[in-house]
């Protein structure tokens, strides 16, 4: 990996381990889940406990599990950012904001994360330009999934649904996305009367 980082040029956050090391972070989720469950399980059961710690009236602290249900950070990232805003501080802070000409790569109105300036005004993000080709069909291949999903919830449109997971580059393949999509419409038609 130290090979990758320094061909990357960039420090990934964790998260692209998804992307960067697919068979590996598959086969380690797999062993993870046959030890200890699937994600979604164990992190109904984290908060399932979390919520029987939050019936005692007395707590003031923050309970240790948040740390493993992910985001234990944000409180303090949340604070910040409404200081800045409030107090009109423009600090730089990671948000998501809109585009608005931080990158010519991607459209004006994507919501992007990235550094801003924070002020009473709100986000504005810092201009870097064009994205290195190294990180950008990554970042474009994420965005059309994004936007494509949209689409197909705002529409109910079954083909455009299926060209959103098909361009996921965690998807290997037509048949798998389409597989996907089948079960996750039948499982939850209820919840997708546009369907």
């Amino acid at each position: 990996m130290p090979a990758f980082i320094r061909a990357l040029g960039l420090y990934p956050l964790s998260y692209l381990k998804y992307f960067y090391l697919q068979r590996e972070m598959v086969a380690h989720s797999v062993e993870d889940s046959q030890m200890r469950g699937t994600r979604a399980e164990q992190t109904r059961e984290i908060e399932r406990h979390l919520f029987e710690i939050y019936k005692n009236p007395r707590l003031d602290t923050k309970p240790k599990e948040l740390e493993s249900r992910g985001g234990a950070y944000y409180s303090d990232t949340a604070c910040s950012i409404i200081s800045a805003i409030f107090n009109n501080k423009q600090e730089i802070h990671v948000v998501n904001t809109l585009n608005r000409g931080a990158t010519p790569d991607l459209d004006e109105n994507s919501v992007i994360e990235t550094n801003a300036v924070i002020d009473r005004q709100g986000a504005h993000p810092l201009a870097y330009g064009r994205l290195p080709a190294k990180i950008r069909g990554l970042i474009q291949s994420v965005k059309a999934f994004e936007e494509l999903t949209i689409e197909a919830a705002v529409t109910g449109d079954y083909s455009t649904a299926l060209m959103a997971l098909s361009v996921h580059p965690l998807i290997p393949s037509v048949d798998i996305a389409e597989k996907i999509l089948d079960e996750y419409l039948a499982v939850n038609r209820p919840f997708l009367p546009q369907y």
